[in-house]
């Protein structure tokens, strides 16, 4: 009950916390200039979930959260907010506070990301995997879309002749726009790709997809066992 209670009051306050208002723990004191400050810093007022650290000077230790980080941070609290209620009221028991969430149902929305090639797979995929998080950028600051998550984990298919590994991101839309209608962000991360690797070992065998899928299409292309439902 006082476990539960505690963990009800932390929950209640993180999802009712006015970002980016900072989170300070200990109270600011006087600070040199390197110190985190958005009214002398423009970066500083750019970042979206301030939380201070307790030397000096005071910096933001959660600089690299983003709008779309935060928003899956808000919406795990949320969850758990939830399940603590029902436990204490009995309708729900503790395991459930710890079972994790499918990535692959939170979102109606993705954007697939598929390479091929023929050789040298390692160099592509890797390069491919490590710009996933400019793909996430660019689609924070398109027009219509409210959130994006990359799902860290890749699928692979080899038909014989060339290896293939996809990539997804979910993509929360908002009102009135459609995932089809992304492809500024799209175009920006494919020449990224390519403009790296055609400096390094490119081949014509090198290929890059990048479609949208709804939560309808998602068992044409990975299996309910993939997506953790079975």
């Amino acid at each position: 009950g006082l476990v539960g209670s505690e963990m009800c009051i932390r929950d209640r306050m993180w999802t009712s916390w006015r970002w980016p208002e900072p989170v300070y723990i200990r109270p600011p004191g006087p600070q040199p200039y390197q110190a985190w400050n958005p009214d002398l810093n423009p970066v500083d007022a750019t970042h979206c979930m301030p939380i201070l650290t307790p030397t000096t000077p005071q910096i933001n230790s959660t600089n690299l959260v983003t709008a779309s980080t935060l928003h899956v941070i808000r919406a795990r609290m949320l969850r758990s907010l939830k399940v603590c209620e029902d436990i204490l009221a009995d309708r729900e028991v503790w395991y459930a506070l710890f079972d994790a969430p499918c990535f692959f149902q939170e979102y109606k929305d993705f954007l697939m990301v598929a390479g091929t090639c023929e050789i040298d797979y390692a160099i592509w995929f890797g390069l491919i995997e490590s710009q996933l998080r400019h793909l996430k950028d660019h689609l924070e600051r398109e027009c219509g879309v409210s959130a994006a998550q990359v799902w860290p984990i890749a699928f692979n298919r080899d038909d014989g002749v060339s290896f293939s590994r996809m990539w997804f991101l979910g993509v929360e839309m908002k009102p009135g726009h459609s995932v089809e209608s992304i492809q500024q962000s799209i175009k920006l991360f494919q020449d990224l790709l390519f403009s790296k690797i055609f400096r390094s070992k490119y081949n014509e065998s090198m290929t890059l997809t990048v479609q949208p899928v709804t939560d309808r299409n998602l068992p044409d292309y990975i299996s309910d066992e993939e997506m953790g439902l079975n």
